[in-house]
């Protein structure tokens, strides 16, 4: 089987038709457009069938392995913010992370807006103590160790070297020298 494959300009796969499947005047058109030729094998390569990696095509016509870019200062400042501001309900919903929880015999949990439900479930918290989560104040939570669960105050100063490793406020973070 031949492909007829359309390379972006960082040589990444864009889009793909089986040459087989159009007419040769479509084929003729797609050629025109840039699109190549790829045999079965280069594409099965290309896709990471072959060694489980995904290969770019370089400017000289090689397939070499895609080395994705490193992330920025600020993609990574996101991610760590997504992470620590998810959803318990996006974990919940995913099998590995919720044996992961439910297996858990650390936790520390802070102010839950929605969710508490699953927290309920998960964790067997009480009424009250679903309710201190919701309306926790910043630096307060909930540590569960084993079957203990304890409401907890954390009050660090803002200029302390403490607070600038437990902030969940990326926004806060002094830039690391």
């Amino acid at each position: 089987m031949i492909y007829l494959i359309k390379f972006d300009h960082n040589g990444r796969r864009s889009e793909t038709f089986v040459k087989e499947e159009k007419t040769p005047e479509q084929v003729q058109e797609l050629l025109n457009d840039g699109f190549l030729e790829i045999s079965e094998t280069e594409y099965q390569l290309l896709i990471g069938n072959i060694d489980g990696q995904e290969y770019v095509r370089t400017s000289s016509g090689k397939f070499e392995p895609y080395v994705p870019p490193a992330p920025t200062q600020d993609e990574i400042n996101l991610q760590i913010q997504q992470r620590i501001t998810g959803d318990i309900q996006d974990y919940l919903d995913n099998p590995v992370a919720y044996a992961l929880l439910s297996n858990s015999e650390f936790v520390i949990m802070l102010r839950q807006s929605k969710s508490l439900e699953a927290l309920e479930r998960l964790y067997g918290l009480s009424k009250p103590q679903l309710e201190f989560l919701r309306n926790a104040s910043e630096g307060h939570g909930i540590i569960k160790m084993g079957n203990s669960v304890l409401p907890f105050p954390n009050l660090e100063p803002k200029d302390s070297d403490v607070y600038q490793l437990i902030t969940t406020k990326p926004g806060e973070r002094k830039k690391q020298e």
